[in-house]
């Protein structure tokens, strides 16, 4: 059978199956990615489109002061630009920032912008309604990686920024986008103080970089997430662990899981409920979740520091000895 499947008017694709489709799920369905993945027997095959309430163009919002903003578990109808809040499957900083598509008469400007740019070197002069349009983009895009994102990663916002628009360069500074990097940095900040003050408990609670007390994930309740935490304990009883179940069910239920270490419970406690969490790699894994911090990186440099300042001190009190020893 071969199937022209219509997603949209500039994306037609053509899909071929040799099976014969049977709808013999009990009406349950799953997302498909692969034709390959179905079962060789029986399949249904739906798609289902969702279409946005606005268009493109008025998803980016233009001021963070008239912006609505609302956090996963404040509301269930969201925008996808609010969707794109808290979606943090991946908490890994992304080696080159992605820069997020502005609203088209924005865009526009950069290119005519980046032409001249090529042309004779001339900058981009921006009016404010236009550098509040590209700041507020960024800083939803930044929020969707990480609410608190270090000086490094702003700055790897901004070089990326200017990569790709090199006609927003900062002739006054060194680096070519010293400005940028303030102003994001700002902007972000002021982003998370316009979530607290509708309620999300991420920016609410949690204080700098520490994801203190996380929002579930979009579409989860504490009951669905205690469905996930049965069958991630079911398959800590197996002698051979699906280590990639393991690692997905343990991202997704963390927020349920620090309201509950918050509490402060027993050790035996957490055993019985998380008994993942006592995992070496998910040690460090969690660890990486609250504090966005590689632990063993972050415990070996330290250990090298100390080991040098202890050497240095050694060296100025006992200098015959060491070398001596040394010899």
């Amino acid at each position: 059978m071969r199937l022209r499947v219509v997603l949209a008017p500039d994306n037609i694709r053509r899909l071929d199956i040799w099976e014969n489709l049977n709808p013999d799920f009990g009406n349950e369905l799953c997302n498909l990615t692969n034709i390959t993945e179905l079962p060789p027997d029986r399949a249904m095959l739906k798609i289902l489109w969702k279409v946005p309430e606005e268009s493109e163009s008025d998803i980016s919002i233009s001021s963070l002061d008239t912006a609505s903003m609302s956090c996963p578990s404040s509301s269930s109808n969201q925008s996808s630009s609010s969707v794109t809040i808290r979606q943090r499957e991946n908490y890994q900083w992304p080696s080159t920032f992605p820069i997020p598509k502005f609203s088209y008469d924005v865009e526009l400007r950069l290119a005519k912008g980046n032409e001249k740019f090529k042309e004779d070197g001339t900058l981009l002069t921006m009016s404010r309604e236009m550098k509040m349009d590209i700041l507020d983009s960024i800083a939803q895009a930044v929020f969707a990686f990480k609410a608190y994102p270090n000086s490094q990663e702003l700055e790897s916002v901004s070089a990326a920024l200017i990569e790709k628009y090199p006609c927003l360069n900062d002739p006054g500074s060194g680096t070519g986008y010293h400005s940028r990097t303030m102003n994001i940095k700002y902007k972000v900040g002021n982003y998370r103080q316009n979530l607290r003050s509708v309620g999300c408990s991420e920016v609410a609670v949690n204080q700098k970089r520490i994801n203190f007390l996380p929002d579930n994930p979009l579409g989860q309740t504490d009951s669905s997430l205690q469905k996930e935490r049965d069958a991630l304990q079911e398959e800590l009883k197996k002698k051979h662990l699906n280590m990639a179940f393991v690692d997905s069910k343990m991202e997704l239920t963390f927020s349920l899981r620090r309201k509950e270490i918050v509490e402060e419970p027993l050790v035996a406690d957490v055993l019985r409920q998380w008994p993942a969490l006592f995992l070496e790699h998910q040690i460090c894994a969690e660890f990486y979740r609250i504090t966005q911090t590689n632990l063993k990186s972050k415990f070996f440099s330290s250990l090298d520091e100390y080991a040098l300042w202890i050497r240095a001190v050694a060296v100025r009190k006992f200098p015959l000895r060491l070398l001596w020893v040394a010899q």
